[in-house]
């Protein structure tokens, strides 16, 4: 997979030439907002409470579930895609039946993991779809082990856990600086230093403290909460780190990209090769709409207070299949973000963006050469997502294998040198001997260093024209 440059030319306007039909809609959505996760109540005491019933009583949901702000959020997304595809007298789209018709079904699904906000956010979504039908048609959630829209895919994990641990132990130490001013105060607003051990290393994509206390602040702030003093002279610069550290920790390598991306390119080359109109919305985690800006070559611009490339709750990314009138197929991919009142911040209006994807030289881009990219960006080396994640975890086990039991492993720069050392409070639990994976260790830890420090120049991207 040679990765592209991340720009594109975003069109506000939201109207498709008259002569092309609609025949097919994909959307990838994150959910809406929801509560933080447990892990603020140790991390951060003064904001979060430290009970379970403290941060049901702050956001009137459980930990890690939507906030009625986030249901009514969900909602609100569900009816600007009726109204823009089938609302008026003209629709976008048109299918062989009403939307209330009992075969309905037959031209929809909404697709969910088993992680109970994204199922509801879907099904808030489809309700309002359909809003002159007694039922919507039903959510399908992905059976385990779930390659599709699973943040990272199933077969992944084990992956995810080698190469963000050493990030984590290289580049995430300067990220992260206890250095930098920002890290230090929000801290002090928590009233507690984060420390490796803060962070869940059973988690299937575990988040560094910082990252979990930044979304506090954020659902906070997007939920209408009143937010501690000071927050607002950091907050800004806090997205900044949190977007950065997500961005090096889980897609700093072509490998990474890809095997984040799991199922949905092939799921979405199926979906479009299908004779009949068909009509999707899939929602998961923001991680994965993160992979598509990496995977594609572009970037989020959802304006206001957020850094370039970051989305909203509720954001979902759009793949539009449009048949010419002259039989052939075009691909047009854009996005939309709703409206949002935040606390502290200024409110934004809701916006509907169309891209020029790099590889496709217009926004209409023709399917045949939008499917040729996605193939061709679906494997690094030859090998695809599952390949790659298969040797990732056949390293690791057969490094425990040698005779290792599972000890920490920190990597540190020290005098131009790499030095490999057991410590109490590494970030994640890596089963690796001491002998036999110091040479893996200290590969993975260098190749995120170089990654991370050939970023900027982009000297392993190439235009997908030219792949």
């Amino acid at each position: 997979m040679g990765r592209v440059p991340r720009y594109a030319l975003c069109i506000v306007s939201i109207m498709c030439s008259s002569s092309a039909e609609l025949l097919n809609v994909f959307i990838l959505q994150r959910h809406g907002n929801r509560a933080p996760n447990t892990e603020v109540l140790t991390t951060c005491p003064n904001v979060a409470g430290t009970t379970v019933d403290d941060i049901k009583k702050a956001f009137k949901a459980d930990p890690g579930q939507l906030t009625p702000f986030g249901e009514k959020l969900m909602e609100e997304t569900g009816k600007f895609f009726h109204n823009h595809y089938f609302g008026g007298d003209h629709p976008k789209m048109s299918l062989p039946v009403d939307l209330d018709h009992k075969d309905r079904g037959r031209y929809f699904t909404f697709g969910a993991t088993t992680t109970t906000r994204h199922h509801e956010s879907v099904r808030l979504v489809s309700e309002q779809l359909f809003p002159g039908a007694a039922k919507p048609p039903g959510i399908v959630v992905d059976d385990a082990p779930d390659d599709f829209l699973a943040c990272p895919p199933a077969v992944c994990v084990a992956a995810n856990h080698m190469d963000a641990s050493a990030w984590m132990a290289s580049n995430g130490k300067s990220v992260y600086s206890k250095r930098k001013p920002c890290v230090r105060e929000i801290e002090k607003i928590c009233g507690r230093n984060f420390t490796d051990s803060d962070m869940d290393a059973t988690a299937s994509n575990p988040h560094p403290p910082f990252q979990d206390v930044v979304d506090l602040l954020k659902f906070r702030a997007q939920s209408g909460l009143p937010l501690p003093s000071h927050t607002d002279s950091v907050l800004d610069q806090a997205r900044q780190i949190q977007y950065q550290a997500i961005q090096q920790r889980l897609f700093g390598t072509d490998e990474q990209v890809v095997y984040w991306m799991g199922e949905v390119p092939q799921r979405l080359l199926e979906t479009f090769s299908s004779t009949e109109k068909h009509f999707g919305v899939y929602v998961t985690s923001r991680e994965k709409l993160y992979a598509a800006e990496e995977f594609f070559g572009f970037e989020f611009n959802c304006g206001g207070i957020l850094p370039t490339g970051a989305i909203y709750p509720g954001t979902a990314l759009i793949f539009e299949l449009h048949r010419r009138e002259d039989g052939g197929k075009d691909v047009q991919v854009g996005y939309y973000y709703p409206p949002g009142h935040p606390t502290g911040d200024p409110s934004h209006k809701g916006a509907m963006k169309w891209l020029t994807l790099p590889g496709c030289g217009r926004r209409m881009c023709d399917f045949d050469t939008f499917s040729a990219l996605i193939r061709q960006r679906s494997k690094v080396h030859g090998k695809d997502f599952r390949q790659i994640c298969s040797e990732k975890e056949a390293l690791s086990m057969a490094a425990a294998q040698a005779g290792g039991s599972a000890i920490s492993m920190t990597v540190a720069q020290a005098g131009g040198s790499m030095a490999v050392a057991q410590a109490g409070g590494s970030m994640l639990f890596v089963p690796l001997p001491l002998a036999g994976a110091l040479f893996a260790v200290f590969a993975v830890a260098v190749s995120f260093m170089i990654s991370s420090s050939c970023r900027s120049r982009r000297r392993d991207y190439i235009p997908l024209g030219d792949a």
